[in-house]
């Protein structure tokens, strides 16, 4: 079974030959390497064959298949981007941050936080957002333990 996980936006064009810089998200990207990705446009996930890209940065740069000249890559600039994978091929050693949805958060030293409603990832900070309106930042050193139903990790500050 395949999905599709939105992996970041179409910021601007680079250069004259339909070019495109797309603002990263995340590094599935890199992890995966697609042959295509699908771009939203007008409200339709559009496939587009993935002809050559190299990074710039934390963004990579797409040359795709039909996108040939600054009009075409005009009509892109602020859409979302998606790859497809296998939502069955996890092995359960791979999460992404958006896994974490519907699991709570225990802390070690102040017990239960909430439940995880809403992960985002569009900051530098990746923020949960959990059930009853706390806002926590997490990052790989603030998590201890993640099992099916709980996410146990370990705060240095007071959380309000």
């Amino acid at each position: 079974m395949n999905s599709l996980l939105s992996i970041g936006n179409i910021r601007k064009l680079h250069g004259t030959n339909g070019e495109v810089q797309c603002q990263l998200d995340n590094d599935l990207f890199f992890d995966a390497d697609p042959d295509f990705v699908f771009i939203s446009l007008d409200a339709i996930q559009v496939p587009f064959r993935v002809l050559d890209w190299r990074s710039k940065g934390d963004d990579v740069l797409l040359q795709l298949k039909g996108v040939d000249s600054e009009r075409a890559a005009n009509r892109l600039v602020g859409a979302n981007v998606a790859i497809e994978y296998a939502a069955d091929a996890n092995d359960g050693d791979t999460l992404t941050w958006q896994d974490l949805t519907g699991l709570r958060v225990v802390d070690d030293e102040q017990g239960d936080l909430g439940c995880v409603e809403h992960v985002d990832e569009s900051t530098a900070n990746t923020l949960l957002f959990l059930d009853n309106g706390r806002v926590l930042p997490i990052h790989e050193d603030f998590i201890i333990d993640i099992n099916d139903t709980t996410i146990t990790t370990h705060y240095t500050f007071l959380i309000p």
